[in-house]
């Protein structure tokens, strides 16, 4: 990523306040939080665009890891440990209680017709 910055305006790390950028679990896409002003929204669009955020690979990572998590292949503390920004949103979301059993059954159904999410 640090590679992509160049010499683009980017938010800084140090600026950033949990809960801009947002997982959108149904694409897996980060995108900033709706609810911020139209101004952030741009900044942080822009900071996703210029560190491709949204890369393919990154994308598939991050649906990789849900599906593991939702599989019960890892779990929360080990989401926490290794990807904490997909565990935050987790938290964000309640996805144990909003969203875990309904992709358990997505991700479950697109094993068994060998299909790869991502």
């Amino acid at each position: 990523m640090n590679e992509n910055k160049a010499e683009a305006l980017i938010l800084d790390p140090a600026d950033i306040v949990n809960g801009w950028f947002q997982l959108d679990f149904d694409t897996f896409l980060i995108n900033p939080d709706p609810a911020l002003a139209e101004s952030k929204q741009r900044k942080i669009d822009d900071t996703i665009d210029q560190l491709d955020l949204n890369h393919t690979d990154y994308v598939r990572e991050r649906a990789d890891v849900v599906q593991q998590y939702c599989i019960n292949e890892i779990d929360l503390p080990d989401v926490r440990r290794r990807f904490p920004f997909i565990a935050a949103e987790m938290t964000r979301v309640s996805f144990d209680s909003t969203r875990k059993a309904r992709m358990r059954e997505r991700f479950e159904q697109l094993r068994a017709r060998g299909a790869r999410l991502g």
